[in-house]
């Protein structure tokens, strides 16, 4: 019962939300799409490129062996060798043409995935967590 409850609580408060973010909208419907994997690599989208381009690697099991992730791949490469790769990337990823085809299919809003080390510098924490 307390599950049911706060299920419906939840789903009342994000249709609250959604309702209160509606109103502020310019246009009357969304329109959108997802523009994954340009500002944050998402190597299941575009796998021949992060391995053929960028010099990631494509994992069968167990991935905490290979540069399946951003993270790993800078480790792989090293920081100024990464920066070049991820540069070409986002230069080519998405483009102006891109944008116009976009516009012209309707669509009126675009989410762009970020990964938190836009905000605060990626670093590898694991001594972090090192017991004393």
């Amino acid at each position: 019962m307390r599950i049911r409850s706060a299920a419906l609580g939840a789903g009342l408060l994000g249709a609250t939300a959604v309702s209160a973010a509606q109103s502020s909208l310019p246009v009357d419907k969304v329109y959108g799409t997802n523009l994954g994997s340009w500002l944050l690599a998402e190597p299941w989208m575009f796998p021949k490129e992060w391995v053929e381009k960028m010099g990631g690697e494509s994992c069968e099991a167990d991935c905490s062996s290979c540069a399946y992730s951003e993270f790993d791949l800078v480790k792989k490469l090293g920081q100024e060798q990464a920066d070049k790769v991820f540069e070409e990337h986002w230069k080519t990823w998405f483009t102006e043409k891109d944008a116009d085809i976009i516009k012209n299919a309707g669509l009126n809003t675009i989410r762009i995935p970020l990964g938190y080390w836009i905000v605060e510098s990626l670093v590898d924490r694991s001594t972090d967590l090192a017991v004393v």
